[in-house]
């Protein structure tokens, strides 16, 4: 019996420490409570979201893999103030749900499963778009970072709603503001999906009948607005 317990720990411990080890790339963001976001003055200049040139680049990592996608965004806007972010918000499309390093059956099999539409059984282990089609962030403040080893040259701030549920997150990102458009590119990030109560498969569960799925999720934003 002692030698069972052993084995099952040792196991559950390379188990995590494979999947801890295999996680995607990129700081953890700065997570907590929803937080009061910004609004846009009368007197801002405001830049409409090009949502062709805009896009949320995604990874989720396995002990034995990763998948990579994308997701678009609906609509959104940028207001800027004396050459500084002021306020914005994005909406995202979470119908838009696409798998890049899949083909085929594979690729359509995983992004039903994420989307909830696969099974009924399946639908609450992702993202269950027939109930919550979209996503949102909003900017509470975005601040001047200086010294960055890469490049990056501000923090942004806001309020990230997902599948009913709101925290504030903080990532880095380049932010360049012209007279005629703003574009931002953030680092690599992660989020912990479990806070959105995207539990599936979550090695926090510590439930050895099932393959792990990293709790992060890696991301990089591209934001591109024009007047």
């Amino acid at each position: 019996m002692r030698v069972f317990i052993s084995f099952l720990s040792l196991t559950l411990f390379f188990s995590c420490f494979i999947a801890c080890n295999n996680a995607p790339q990129g700081e953890a963001a700065t997570t907590s409570e929803a937080t009061k976001t910004a609004e846009s003055t009368a007197t801002a200049q405001l830049y409409k979201l090009d949502t062709e040139g805009s896009v949320i680049n995604w990874v989720g990592s396995k002990p034995n893999g990763e998948h990579t996608g994308t997701l678009n965004m609906k609509e959104g806007s940028v207001s800027v103030k004396d050459g500084k972010i002021e306020s914005g918000k994005f909406l995202i499309d979470m119908n838009s749900i696409s798998c890049t390093d899949l083909e085929g059956d594979k690729k359509a099999s995983l992004e039903a499963h994420l989307k909830g539409t696969r099974s009924p059984e399946e639908k609450d282990d992702f993202f269950n778009v027939e109930e919550f089609p979209t996503a949102s962030f909003k900017i509470a403040e975005v601040t001047a970072l200086t010294g960055d080893a890469n490049g990056m040259t501000h923090n942004i701030k806001g309020n990230l709603a997902m599948k009913g549920t709101t925290y504030s997150v903080t990532f880095p990102a380049k932010v360049e503001i012209s007279e005629t458009g703003v574009s931002a590119e953030s680092a690599d990030f992660t989020i912990d999906r479990t806070k959105w109560g995207i539990t599936f498969m979550s090695p926090t569960a510590l439930n050895l009948k099932e393959k792990f799925l990293n709790d992060n999720i890696g991301l990089r934003i591209s934001l591109k607005a024009a007047l």
